[in-house]
């Protein structure tokens, strides 16, 4: 009621090229004075100066907790008695704990597995800094920010029988947070097994982040994804490098990956989504936003490049799991 009756100054909080928000006063009796603007301009240099604070606070405490986490990933510390010490001090108790590796990445825009920027990991600054936000009052944990578009943390909890409230209220904290500053990007949370032993601590930051980056970027119904499931895309992921796999993609996708190189098509995005479907012609031509005549038109020039039948269960399956090894290979993870 007050803004309609006066009038709204707005002034930016930002530094560094940045603007985080804007500092609003509301005036009932008309424009606000030179003295009130000075005032609010003022107010928003001393919001921008504590914010750049705390990043700096962040950045010095992920460092600490990034050097930690090496050590430990490659068994370089002093002694057990020493890393302890270490943990303990920046508040990560690693003795006498359940230890869960967890690998958090972000993915792009809406539908990513139909979409056509094949780079699904977007750089984002402050990612750390969300994820230790999310983290804080819910778990303890190490971070370690070493790449883009990907966090890794070493969590240490009392009990393992804490761990599946603790993530998922750390998860959910993960997406809240992205809905409200980048609704274009979705959050997947990859964990690995719980441990005792630091000295197996790799292993289980080693399984975490395969199965972040094996798992679908729309994590379904769960708020993390653990190797179970993910299933036969786990398998592919872990075979990768293998040239058998390489060699059957090939020889299965091949050519329609040619063809849309070639000639700009999109086959290779069109089987995915009719596969990931259940082969319901419906549901795949409303995910990629055509008619359905457009669709069998699509499909039958699928069946003419790849000369087989789309019909046929086991040539749909064959081309299914050949669609994952594609996937996979054209990942970053």
């Amino acid at each position: 009621d007050a803004a309609a009756a006066g009038a709204l100054t707005a002034v930016p909080v930002g530094a560094r090229g940045e603007e985080w928000g804007r500092l609003v006063a509301v005036t009932a009796t008309g424009p606000p004075t030179a003295d009130a603007t000075a005032v609010l301009q003022r107010g928003a240099a001393a919001l921008a100066l504590n914010r750049l604070s705390e990043r700096d606070e962040t950045s010095t405490r992920v460092r600490g907790h990034q050097a930690l986490l090496t050590e430990v990933l490659d068994g370089s510390y002093d002694s057990p008695a020493s890393l302890h010490a270490r943990a303990e001090a920046v508040g990560v108790p690693l003795r006498d704990r359940a230890l869960i590796g967890v690998t958090v990445t972000w993915h792009t825009a809406a539908e990513p597995r139909y979409a056509h920027d094949p780079a699904a990991h977007v750089l984002q600054r402050g990612h750390a800094e969300r994820v230790l936000a999310a983290a804080s009052g819910r778990i303890a944990a190490l971070v370690d920010a070493e790449r883009a578009g990907r966090v890794r943390l070493v969590v240490s909890l009392p009990d393992a029988g804490d761990a599946p409230a603790a993530l998922t209220a750390f998860a959910g904290a993960l997406r809240d947070d992205a809905r409200r500053s980048v609704p274009a990007l979705q959050v997947t949370v990859g964990v690995g097994s719980t441990v005792t032993d630091v000295g197996a601590v790799r292993r289980s930051v080693s399984e975490s982040e395969h199965v972040a980056a094996a798992a679908p970027a729309t994590t379904p119904d769960r708020p993390f994804a653990t190797l179970p499931d993910v299933r036969l895309r786990g398998l592919v992921h872990v075979l990768r490098h293998d040239v058998r796999l390489q060699n059957f993609v090939e020889r299965e996708l091949g050519r329609l990956v040619d063809a849309d190189e070639r000639d700009g098509t999109q086959h290779v995005l069109t089987l995915t989504a009719y596969l990931d479907h259940g082969r319901n012609k419906r549901r795949t031509a409303a995910a990629l936003h055509l008619a359905r005549p457009s669709l069998y038109a699509r499909l039958e020039r699928i069946e003419a490049v790849l000369d087989t039948d789309l019909d046929d269960t086991e040539t749909c399956l064959s081309l299914h799991v050949a669609l994952l090894g594609l996937a996979s290979l054209r990942s970053p993870g």
